[in-house]
């Protein structure tokens, strides 16, 4: 079988990106930060938003990481990197589709072994 990297809906890649880069705004961008105390609500104190949002990205490199490692021992050697990529981008989007993957390649390694 042909060897290649399952993409999440684009639906994913939107709402994930832009709510990443919309936490990043409010975190660190001061004229976002007051546009949303003003019109949203200033009861998260902004040093939450920073606190969530570099915990998602350390969450995002680790699952990223883990994708690697994880499709290499899979034996996806020519894809690993590709599901490693798009998995620090999506996150849970992106593993949930590898681990089927995997487990698919698994089974038919086994029922040829």
């Amino acid at each position: 079988t042909r060897e290649k990297v399952d993409r999440p809906r684009w639906f994913w890649w939107v709402s994930i990106i832009l709510g990443m880069l919309l936490l990043g705004f409010v975190a660190h961008h001061p004229s976002t930060w007051a546009w949303w105390t003003q019109n949203l609500t200033a009861a998260i104190p902004q040093w939450v938003f920073r606190v969530v949002l570099w915990a998602a990205v350390l969450t995002h490199v680790h699952k990223g990481l883990k994708a690697v490692r994880l499709a290499e021992r899979a034996g996806f050697h020519r894809t690993s990197t590709a599901w490693g990529w798009q998995t620090f981008i999506l996150g849970f989007a992106s593993m949930k589709l590898l681990l089927p993957r995997i487990a698919r390649a698994e089974q038919r390694a086994a029922g040829t072994s």
